[in-house]
């Protein structure tokens, strides 16, 4: 069973924000990238997670779109899947996927065009789906509290993204217009 989570509820439980300049300007800084509150202004807290290494994984995709996955081999359970639909982009770029260190659910998604362009933070013609394994969860919530935030980087509230949680699978996925940093929330 798959649930949706509705806009209007999430927007109750967190302040809005849509600037995409709040993306830090540097996606794979590991200084920037492991400073990650843990409870947002709102009240929302990051699902936490068993304690892994993280890491990084990419590739190049063009026109026709492409898939990467990673698993963290340090803790079981800790997967992330990034699938770039055709037409996503007009052109090659690189995507990357970076699973911060730590013990919650955190990535920080970045696309390089030609000539070091900022696709990821451009956004995209078609939405990028990111889907997240919380099978390892250390406290795992009720399907209808999770949701899928971006972290802006200028002290702005999280935004939520359109969300689909499978607690069947234990998965939650979102559909990503821009890339910059996410995690998954309990509210």
């Amino acid at each position: 069973m798959t649930r949706v989570v509705g806009f209007a509820k999430v927007a109750r439980a967190l302040l809005l924000t849509t600037a995409l300049a709040a993306c830090e300007r540097s996606a794979t800084s590991p200084t920037a990238l492991t400073m990650v509150p843990r409870f947002d202004a709102a009240g929302a807290a990051q699902l936490e997670a068993p304690s892994h290494r993280g890491g990084t994984i990419s590739n190049a995709f063009g026109r026709k779109g492409g898939h990467l996955e990673f698993r963290d081999s340090s803790a079981q359970g800790i997967a992330y899947q990034l699938d770039v639909p055709p037409d996503a982009v007009d052109d090659d770029a690189t995507f990357e996927l970076n699973v911060l260190p730590g013990q919650s659910y955190v990535v920080s998604l970045k696309a390089t065009g030609a000539g070091g362009a900022d696709v990821g933070r451009k956004g995209f013609r078609q939405a990028v789906r990111l889907t997240i394994s919380y099978a390892s969860a250390r406290h795992p919530a009720a399907a209808a509290r999770m949701v899928v935030l971006w972290l802006p980087d200028d002290g702005s509230a999280p935004v939520p993204m359109r969300t689909l949680v499978n607690p069947v699978q234990k998965t939650i996925t979102a559909y990503l217009p821009h890339f910059c940093r996410y995690t998954i929330a309990i509210w």
